[in-house]
C-alpha cells in the first residue's frame, strides 16, 4: 500500500511538472462518453464498493461523443471521483450527470460527502493545498489532483470548472467542455 501511495505521489508531481513547463502532450480526438465513463468507473468502483457508495451515471448515451484528449479528461474525472469517494462517508451517493447545451458538454459530479468550507473553495485548485475538511478527516493526498484537473479542463480543453459545496451536505463539481 505504501508503495502504491509513493507511486501516486511521484506520478502527480511529474504530471504537475509537465503541465507547469508546458510539456504535457495534448492529443484531442472524438471520444465516446459511454465508453470513457465505463473505463473511469471501473477504476474507482473498488474504492466506492469498500464504502458501500452508490455511483449513478445520468444522461450519457452510447451516441454521445466529445472532442477531447481521452487520457487527460479521464485523469481529470478520476481525480474528482476519487476525491468524492474519499470524502463521502459509508453508504453515501455520488452522481454524474451529463447534459449537452449548444455543443458544450456539461458534467455535474455531486457527492453526499463532508463538503468543503466556503473559505477553502477558493484554494481548491491551488497546488499542494488541502482544505480544513481534508486535514480534519486525515485523508492523505498531495494537493495536486485538483490543480492538475483544473489545468486539464481550463487550459488544455478551454473549458470551465466550478465548485459548489455545503459542509456536511456534499460537494458538486460543475464542468463544461
Amino acid at each position: 500500500l505504501s508503495g502504491k501511495n509513493l507511486l501516486t505521489l511521484v506520478n502527480s508531481i511529474l504530471d504537475f511538472s509537465k503541465i507547469e513547463e508546458g510539456e504535457m502532450e495534448f492529443h484531442p480526438q472524438n471520444v465516446n462518453l459511454e465508453s470513457l465513463f465505463h473505463e473511469i468507473l471501473t477504476l474507482v468502483e473498488n474504492q466506492a464498493n469498500e464504502k458501500s457508495i452508490k455511483i449513478s451515471l445520468i444522461g450519457i448515451s452510447s451516441e454521445d461523443v466529445i472532442f477531447a484528449d481521452k487520457q487527460l479528461v479521464k485523469q481529470a474525472f478520476i481525480n474528482i471521483l476519487s476525491n468524492a469517494v474519499k470524502f463521502t462517508p459509508n453508504d453515501g451517493e455520488i452522481s454524474i450527470q451529463h447534459t449537452i447545451n449548444t455543443s458544450k458538454h456539461s458534467f455535474d459530479i455531486c457527492d453526499s460527502g463532508i463538503g468543503i468550507a466556503q473559505e477553502d473553495i477558493s484554494e481548491l485548485f491551488t497546488p499542494f493545498k488541502q482544505g480544513q475538511s481534508a486535514k480534519q478527516t486525515l485523508v492523505k493526498g498531495t494537493g495536486l489532483g485538483l490543480a492538475i484537473t483544473h489545468t486539464i479542463i481550463t487550459k488544455l480543453h478551454n473549458g470551465t470548472i466550478t465548485v459548489t459545496s455545503e459542509v456536511n451536505k456534499g460537494t458538486c463539481f460543475h464542468i463544461s467542455l
